[in-house]
């Protein structure tokens, strides 16, 4: 199964990252690495390998890469030098994407379109990567309002949003269309917690391109952030700058038999899943 960017296509096996463009596929072989998972900004890939070390390299020069930054996710620096391949590849060459390599994943990478943050196993944020005006390395920690352990992050098109082990929601980022929940805000740079959700404990946030949908303990929904292709429903205004009620199960279920199962945006929609496995809510519009 091949997975898609806004560039094209992609794959990646234990030792090889594939990008297609323009019906070509660019091969690059990491020599001597064990790639386990491959995010994107919009300019840059990381592949993650097996030790917790990322790759990165420019995605529009995958073809002529002769050298990548390394990013060390753990403090220990890696031991070993990769050598790299960068050539074309025949289409019925590319191998199945893999990750059966059995490591743990807990080292996660989370990636907007200009950031990259990490998420460690003892709960800690650090970002590992910007490109504002050119390419930035390094591993800041993330400050919380308040020391408290996360456990959900989930990112839009240029803002995150953090969600803490009691349903504690946080957000940073660019806030200009609503996405942070907390006002029209040009940017922060560091989480602050949105406040109306203050007493609602939120079991799952997942974000679109700059809208966000919440599932709280009590089965409420909740949206905020750009409705232009009213992802975040009809009745609900241009930009919601604060969290508001998307869908209330109580007003769709008499007899209490509904549980929602799970909730999902995309770039420009939002959905809401069921236990009944047959009640489905969506809203805006729906990529191809």
């Amino acid at each position: 199964m091949r997975s898609k960017e806004w560039f094209g296509e992609y794959k990646y096996s234990n030792d090889c990252l594939f990008l297609k463009d323009d019906k070509v596929w660019n091969k690059i072989k990491f020599e001597g690495a064990k790639i386990r998972n491959v995010v994107f900004t919009h300019l840059w890939f990381l592949a993650i390998d097996q030790i917790n070390v990322a790759f990165v390299g420019r995605i529009d020069l995958l073809g002529t890469i002769t050298k990548l930054n390394i990013i060390t996710l753990e403090s220990e620096p890696a031991n070993f030098e990769v050598g790299l391949i960068s050539e074309n590849e025949d289409d019925n060459e590319i191998p199945s994407t893999s990750n059966d390599s059995g490591i743990p994943t807990d080292w996660t990478v989370f990636t907007t379109s200009k950031e990259a943050f990490l998420l460690t196993p003892q709960f800690k944020i650090f970002k590992i990567l910007s490109d504002p005006n050119g390419l930035q390395i390094s591993k800041n920690p993330i400050s919380f309002p308040w020391p408290t352990k996360i456990q959900e992050i989930s990112t839009g098109n240029d803002f995150v949003v953090f969600r803490d082990h009691v349903g504690n929601l946080f957000s940073m980022g660019t806030g200009t269309r609503g996405e942070l929940g907390v006002g029209l805000i040009r940017r922060v740079d560091e989480p602050v917690h949105i406040e109306e959700l203050s007493g609602i404990p939120i079991k799952k946030v997942v974000c679109g391109g700059w809208h966000c949908i919440a599932l709280s303990e009590g089965n409420d929904v909740y949206g905020w952030g750009w409705n232009k292709y009213e992802q975040l429903g009809k009745d609900k205004m241009s930009t919601e700058m604060y969290p508001t009620v998307l869908f209330d199960l109580n007003e769709h279920d008499a007899d209490n038999s509904l549980i929602i199962d799970y909730i999902v945006a995309d770039m420009h929609s939002s959905t809401i899943s069921f236990n009944n496995k047959t009640t489905i809510v969506s809203f805006g519009k729906h990529s191809n």
